[in-house]
């Protein structure tokens, strides 16, 4: 078994990070196209690896790794990320031309050439393609709690995946995740680490505002806690967030009072958090 340090990309719209390296081990968080990782440790057609925007491990599949000579990101190039749920990539400026592929939101590329409708790209593999215009963000501006919880509905309906960290498919923290990197506020990968962030103070849920994140859990007479679920308040009434609980089983805006994490009511909690920078 070989162990590397070099930094990788990754060269697939969503892969997978699994536990152990084996499809039969549960998935633990999900890597993005053009996402950076660091390789940790090869097995057969399996590589351990480390996302550097939040330090998370997993297996994934060698194939959907490509490793980069330098940096792919120029710093002399415009980088753009995308802004739609699904962008798709093709090999000419004509929306008739078969997509190369198809990239969720916040995948990042450099800009090689801009028409008025069309971004021509350069992919992680070296190819070339072009991507419409309307289907990125240039201005990366952190977006504020309103703007914010505005692309959090964007998500609605998309579908519950656990271990899902993109918009093709999401778990709780991902979501949040994905929506709290958009405003500037890293956040780590699990709620029960997302919890404990210095970067939030806890706030009494009498005085919640628009985006700050709920935490759901359970406390054994305060002797032992869990947190198991996280949502993004759009009102002391409501939040939105992503369950396999649901109805939908998609991202959807819930009531407080109409949603139940666990069976015993006596056992569960609420916790309320609000970034620093906002309070």
């Amino acid at each position: 078994m070989k162990i590397y340090t070099f930094t990788y990309v990754v060269n697939a719209p969503t892969a997978f990070m699994y536990k152990s390296s084996s499809f039969e081990s549960p998935v633990v968080s999900q890597a993005t196209y053009s996402e950076k990782i660091v390789l940790l440790e090869e097995c057969g057609n399996w590589l351990h690896v480390k996302t550097t925007y939040d330090d998370y491990k997993g297996w994934i599949k060698k194939e959907c790794v490509m490793k980069i000579t330098g940096h792919f990101f120029d710093d002399n190039q415009v980088i753009v990320k995308t802004q739609s749920l699904r962008s798709k990539i093709f090999s000419q400026p004509s929306v008739s031309e078969t997509p190369l592929l198809e990239v969720p939101f916040g995948s990042r590329f450099n800009v090689l050439f801009k028409t008025p409708s069309w971004l021509q790209v350069e992919l992680v593999d070296g190819k070339i393609g072009f991507l419409q215009l309307n289907d990125v963000r240039i201005d990366t501006h952190a977006l504020t709690a309103t703007e914010g919880v505005d692309l959090a509905k964007q998500f609605i309906n998309v579908p519950y995946i656990c271990g899902g960290r993109s918009s093709f498919g999401l778990d709780s923290s991902g979501f949040t995740q994905i929506i709290y990197r958009e405003m500037g506020i890293k956040l780590p990968r699990d709620s029960k680490d997302q919890v404990n962030s210095t970067r939030l103070v806890t706030v009494i849920e009498e005085d919640v505002q628009k985006g700050d994140l709920v935490f759901f859990g359970v406390s054994i007479f305060g002797l032992y806690t869990k947190i198991l679920h996280v949502g993004i308040c759009l009102s002391e009434k409501e939040f939105i967030h992503t369950s396999s609980k649901t109805e939908s089983k998609a991202v959807a805006i819930t009531s407080f009072e109409n949603f139940k994490w666990y069976c015993y009511d006596i056992l569960s909690i609420k916790v309320f958090k609000r970034p620093i920078k906002w309070s």
